[in-house]
């Protein structure tokens, strides 16, 4: 997928082992790349080895009880996971870079 982002010259977030699907592993961070215009820009390297710490997480999974636990860290009565939270600022980065494209591109159009 890197070679193809790099060849199409997309501006994309890719996830290591995640097959195609969003991903938030509370448990793991996996490896992240950002592109912009096919250019890598920031890499996260995945989290290896064994987990020291495990973040208590839910025995269920269900729907209604991921929701309750998403409500219950939006209002910082748990913090979020360290991996997601890597994640949610990785994804921002990449949004300020595409935002400053933009501007770039729309000052040498105004020029």
């Amino acid at each position: 997928m890197a070679a193809t982002f790099a060849l199409m010259g997309a501006n994309a977030m890719l996830l290591r082992g995640t097959e195609g699907e969003p991903v938030a592993d509370a448990r793991r961070i996996p490896q992240m790349e950002l592109f912009r215009g096919g250019q890598r820009i920031a890499t996260q390297a995945a989290q290896s080895g064994p987990l020291s710490d495990l973040p208590a997480l839910p025995r269920t999974v269900d729907a209604a009880r991921t929701a309750d636990d998403i409500r219950i860290v939006l209002t910082g009565a748990l913090p979020l996971a360290a991996p997601i939270a890597l994640q949610v600022e990785l994804i921002r980065r990449g949004i300020s870079h595409l935002q400053a494209r933009v501007r770039e591109a729309s000052a040498q159009a105004s020029a």
